[in-house]
């Protein structure tokens, strides 16, 4: 059961790294090729990791930050800003549907 809820915490923050990733690139209007070039790491290896389809260790962090002009820690913080909105989202929604209008429904 622990196992479970740590391969759910840990599969819930390598998305948020990668929208946190996915999120910077657009804003700053890099193509992959471009943060490719700029990490040193091959363009189909970067597509994985921006799509969270690839676990990201520190080495590989730190290049893609650096890439997408961030420190690691900034690209830490956007995603556990972005694991929090995911949890009170999560949270509205269990909220509601628990309500007993929707419940009522089932």
């Amino acid at each position: 059961m622990q196992s479970q809820a740590l391969t759910r915490w840990y599969a819930s923050c390598s998305a948020a790294t990668a929208s946190a990733m996915r999120g910077e690139r657009a804003a700053k209007g890099l193509s992959l090729e471009q943060v490719a070039d700029r990490s040193g790491i091959p363009v189909v290896s970067v597509q994985r990791y921006i799509a969270g389809k690839r676990a990201i260790d520190v080495a590989i962090l730190a290049a893609l930050a650096e890439a997408l002009e961030l420190s690691p820690r900034e690209l830490i913080e956007a995603a556990e800003s972005r694991l929090s909105r995911m949890d009170e989202i999560a949270a509205r929604d269990e909220d509601w549907c628990r309500s007993p209008r929707i419940a009522s429904r089932a």
